[in-house]
């Protein structure tokens, strides 16, 4: 079972504990037990103690930036497995029960996790999620929440659509669904043809290098850059990539000599959080589902302390 769970790390399944007993015994026995396959390395964040459980998930859900809904919870415990159902419907929960041998095939059986269109983004994830963490941390103790995110060294850059990035472009404009604008959804043809209006966002820092962890799919219109659809990945959520992203598109479009930005927001049961951020970006509600800006970016926008780099960016629309 060990084996069978580790493998899910490794192709982008984040692994977590929850679990009620004292915190140095259950890490010792990661520590120190001979037969022990998973490692304190192989988790994303270790929660022990005797609170109960759908409260410990509350928790790992806020310290990694996972939905709820993204989570699936296994236990060998009836009661544990009802109690968090209870609380927390969103939650898919697994009750393990019978032979321990068998917990793989319980798991496996029903079809959770997704195991085609790899990217080397997915194969990074666990440790992606640790500096999550690891942030989330030192953001709620930081007095000077300025200097702590400056510190952190980030950088981003834009690629147009490549070989090398298609599969991870088109990955998370299928799977996104808290910032994501609408729910419009693109096939490898579709992105091909829109390959010079489309660009995948990298972004690192000294922790961690995340590689695309947003897609911007744009079109230019006369005067116009409509904003297709603009998804980011929840992996960098509260590090303020969407004023750095918005501070690239109003170069794009004044480059363009675009004189507004446009984009579209169609609410769901997920992206609600982007609704206090459109106005924070610079953007008014116009008709119905639509949002306009002027191109120049916005004077009073937060500081997002991130060094541009451009070298892999081109724009290519034709004029």
């Amino acid at each position: 079972f060990q084996n069978y769970v580790k493998e899910l790390s490794k192709g982008g399944v984040i692994l977590c504990v929850c679990s009620k007993n004292e915190e140095s015994i259950t890490k010792n026995a990661f520590k120190n037990h001979p037969e022990m396959s998973l490692k304190l390395s192989d988790f994303a964040c270790f929660i022990a103690n005797f609170n109960d459980k759908a409260s410990n998930i509350i928790e790992i859900s806020s310290r990694i930036n996972l939905g709820l809904e993204s989570i699936v919870f296994a236990d060998d415990s009836p009661t544990e497995c009802e109690w968090v159902k209870n609380k927390l419907p969103e939650v898919t929960v697994i009750n393990l029960n019978s032979d321990p041998s068998t917990y793989a095939w319980q798991i496996e059986r029903l079809n959770l996790f997704v195991k085609s269109g790899f990217t080397k983004e997915d194969a990074s994830r666990n440790k992606s999620f640790k500096s999550i963490a690891k942030i989330k941390n030192g953001l709620s103790k930081s007095k000077d929440l300025e200097k702590f995110l400056r510190d952190l060294n980030p950088v981003f850059n834009f690629e147009n659509v490549m070989d090398h990035n298609v599969q991870r472009i088109l990955q998370l404009l299928a799977k996104t669904n808290q910032f994501k604008l609408n729910t419009s959804v693109f096939s490898y043809s579709e992105i091909e043809l829109l390959a010079n209006s489309t660009f995948a966002i990298k972004f690192k820092d000294r922790l961690h290098d995340y590689g695309i962890v947003a897609v911007v799919v744009t079109k230019k219109e006369g005067k116009l850059l409509n904003i297709t659809n603009w998804v980011m990945s929840c992996r960098v959520f509260s590090r303020r990539l969407e004023f750095a992203t918005r501070r690239l598109l109003s170069k794009i479009a004044l480059n363009l000599n675009c004189e507004e930005i446009k984009l579209c927001y169609f609410p769901s049961d997920r992206n609600q959080m982007i609704v206090p951020l459109l106005s924070q970006l610079g953007f008014q509600k116009s008709n119905n589902n639509e949002y306009i800006s002027p191109s120049q970016y916005p004077e009073k926008m937060p500081k997002d302390f991130m060094q541009l780099n451009t070298k892999s960016f081109k724009i290519k629309y034709e004029k």
